[in-house]
């Protein structure tokens, strides 16, 4: 895998990144309970579903950029290509 802005962090979550990371696990594993292929189209289907909205992403290829009670995350496709979404909170994203 290639150096990008999911693999070059590695800081500890905030009490909000926490929270919102608890709030998309249980997004998952609804997703998964009702037998939706879990990729990055349903992810965002559901994600906005629940409150969040869509920023701007950075530069990077297949990156999709989200906030959701004050939290800004972003969001891709699991490497390799398999039944996944990879998260990275960006606490210090403007």
């Amino acid at each position: 895998m290639g150096e990008n802005s999911h693999t070059q962090r590695a800081d500890i979550l905030s009490a909000d990144e926490e929270g919102i990371l608890c709030v998309l696990r249980e997004i998952v594993a609804g997703l998964r309970e009702r037998g939706v292929a879990l990729g990055l189209d349903s992810f965002e289907a559901a994600i906005l579903a629940a409150g969040a909205t869509r920023a701007e992403a950075p530069g990077e290829a297949g990156l999709r950029a989200y906030g959701l009670g004050g939290v800004r995350f972003t969001a891709r496709a699991a490497e390799p290509a398999t039944d996944g979404v990879e998260v990275c909170f960006l606490s210090d994203w403007r």
